[in-house]
């Protein structure tokens, strides 16, 4: 079992090291997001722990957006963190976390919460399909189906189709979607950011006088307009 680690803490670190300790489990510390997401495509991460004091976990963060437009990382987020106040826990549920562990941490309650995600008495359907203004997206194959034809796209491609079709009409930044899709910054993939776009926009029909339209905001980033 291989356990992504997201913090700061060397403490911590040891905690969730010592939690998993005798069932064959390797833990890889991350100390910053963007490294972590650019390991996503490379390793199979069977469970995600982030520390909430290393980084402000919400529904904007890139792990979150990633888990959420990625088909092929579902992996269990749990969330470490100390309990401040009944809202303040309900963000990290809302925010994609699966299950929270309060700090100080005990090693056996996360070995046991971990356990509880990875062996569910029962499979759980994930949220694989997404329906907006016509058009249908499907998580499972990667295919956008629109008036009766059904539309390839690559990994890539179809993660920003989902992330645009799954908030309509909200703004996001360059940089916001080149470290939510590539774990890396807006100046090291702006040209591919760019090409991805134009692509998107041919192969969805995402333009004047269609139901949904991808619109540039000069300079700053893309919104997705919808009829």
């Amino acid at each position: 079992m291989k356990v992504a680690v997201l913090t700061k803490d060397t403490y911590l670190f040891k905690q969730v090291c010592d939690a998993f300790t005798g069932e064959n489990a390797y833990c890889q510390c991350f100390i910053e997001d963007q490294t972590l997401i650019r390991e996503f495509p490379r390793q199979l991460f069977n469970l995600i722990v982030i520390d909430a004091a290393h980084c402000h976990f919400t529904a904007r963060h890139p792990v979150s957006i990633w888990r959420e437009c990625y088909s092929d990382c579902r992996a269990p987020i749990i969330v470490v963190r100390q309990f401040l106040d009944p809202d303040t826990l309900k963000e990290s549920f809302c925010a994609g976390a699966d299950d929270v562990v309060f700090d100080p941490m005990c090693s056996h309650e996360l070995n046991m919460r971990a356990y509880m995600l990875l062996h569910p008495r029962q499979t759980q359907r994930i949220n694989a399909l997404l329906e907006v203004s016509g058009y249908a997206l499907s998580k499972c194959n990667h295919t956008v189906c629109l008036k009766g034809q059904t539309i390839q796209l690559t990994a890539r491609e179809f993660a920003i189709a989902w992330l645009f079709f799954s908030c309509p009409g909200q703004f996001f930044s360059r940089q916001q979607i080149a470290k939510a899709i590539w774990g890396r910054d807006e100046h090291i993939v702006s040209r591919t950011l760019e090409q991805h776009i134009y692509k998107l926009r041919k192969k969805l029909y995402l333009g004047r006088g269609s139901d949904a339209r991808l619109k540039t905001i000069y300079a700053l980033g893309y919104r997705l307009d919808v009829a």
